[in-house]
């Protein structure tokens, strides 16, 4: 049996209009997920407050949200999305009540951050029920590359200047955007790459292979563990899913393991061999240790989205659900995540959908080892696509034109 996601590549229509709809979707979809570390390298470059252009650019997302959502017909809800809304206005009441009845330092703008950078591009995408994995990897992948570029060149010539992590670790870094955020920026685009590679011509695979090399570059560079288990895992899942195609992603992958191998004075390697004695991650078991103890304080409506004593969220979207939302809510939370991953799994299964299972993948991993819900806008709007109100509906081929194959889909 074979399971699809049936998502309408194309307009029913075909439209002039429809297609605007559905080049405006694949701009909202690159601009809310790629889209802030291309203005953060600006940021850093300009060496102004990053507020002045991140939050005309939040809303700028947020606007063309709503254009999409105005012109999207009725949103369709089943249960999952019901209960993903659910989340999502919980959620929302907990950022307004730390930020104006209990004043959390910071919830304002984890409250902007979600709402416009996350939320409303979310909610446009699910309405408009539109997937065309080729545009929306097209959009992604340049302007993830960009970035890439832009970092690693700027890097060299020292046109960002020296952060203090930088001076302190090695990591690449810019003043406006952390190691972990432009790792798994990389991550998006080696896969995005990696799902153009199949159906393009040999030209366009030269040009893939090039913004692979910058992505892992990239990768290795910001010596992030959580960006790199993030890519690992997505590869060997979707070789055990994608079976035709488990050796070409294997002979992908050879090369970019013998340059972490050779690399061996990269902060990626570093970081993991000294694992055991890195401040970061030691800093990290303290505040799930406070961030466990100020669940048990409040364990059925929870508090705050940050751990109270340090100001900090938990880097963990689990633990930060029973921390501001109480642990039934967290339950349900974790419910919803493990029914993405089976959709991830059976979109995985489907060359025009793929792409969406291994960025849910890699958001899930993310979103466990340095994630926080109001910042996850790549698993909101991975999931938020996934959870499609449909049913099971088996269909045979005849005998005479195949041997009796079922084929799993999924309708409306």
């Amino acid at each position: 049996m074979q399971s699809r996601l049936n998502f309408p590549l194309r307009a029913k229509s075909g439209t002039p209009a429809d297609s605007r709809n559905g080049l405006l979707a694949a701009w909202l979809f690159g601009l809310a997920l790629f889209g802030y570390p291309v203005v953060a390298v600006l940021i850093s470059l300009l060496q102004i407050d990053s507020r002045t252009l991140s939050i005309p650019f939040r809303l700028f997302v947020a606007a063309a949200g709503f254009v999409l959502l105005a012109k999207s017909p009725p949103l369709k809800l089943g249960a999952a999305r019901s209960l993903l809304i659910f989340i999502w206005s919980t959620y929302t009441l907990r950022l307004l009540q730390n930020t104006f009845a209990r004043q959390v330092e910071g919830a304002d703008y984890a409250l902007m951050f979600f709402f416009a950078g996350a939320l409303i591009p979310a909610i446009a995408l699910m309405a408009a029920s539109t997937w065309h994995q080729t545009l929306f990897a097209r959009i992604s992948l340049a302007l993830s590359v960009a970035v890439c570029m832009l970092v690693l060149i700027g890097n060299m010539g020292g046109e960002f200047g020296e952060s203090d992590l930088t001076e302190a670790s090695g990591r690449l870094n810019v003043v406006a955007l952390n190691p972990i955020s432009l790792a798994n920026l990389a991550v998006s685009a080696i896969l995005c790459a990696a799902v153009l590679w199949r159906k393009a011509t040999v030209t366009w695979r030269l040009g893939f292979l090039i913004a692979i090399a910058l992505a892992f570059q990239t990768l290795v560079a910001t010596g992030s563990k959580g960006p790199a288990l993030a890519l690992a895992i997505c590869w060997v899942v979707w070789s055990l899913r994608r079976v035709s195609a488990r050796w070409p992603l294997i002979l992908l992958a050879l090369p970019v393991a013998s340059f972490v191998l050779i690399g061996s004075e990269s902060a990626l390697l570093e970081r993991v061999a000294a694992s055991a004695e890195d401040l970061s991650t030691l800093d990290r078991l303290v505040l799930i240790e406070n961030s466990l103890a100020q669940i048990a304080e409040s364990p059925i409506f929870g508090s705050a989205f940050v751990e109270l004593e340090s100001g900090v969220y938990p880097h963990n979207i689990l633990l930060e659900a029973a921390m501001a939302l109480g642990i039934p809510i967290a339950l349900a939370f974790a419910g919803l995540l493990i029914f993405g991953v089976s959709r991830a799994w059976q979109a995985l299964d489907s060359p025009d959908t793929e792409l969406l299972g291994l960025l849910y993948l890699q958001s899930i991993v993310e979103g466990a080892v340095s994630g926080a819900m109001f910042g996850a806008a790549l698993m909101w709007i991975t999931l938020a696509l996934l959870l499609r109100p449909s049913a099971y509906v088996v269909s045979r081929v005849p005998k005479s034109k195949s041997k009796s194959k079922s084929i799993l889909r999924i309708r409306e």
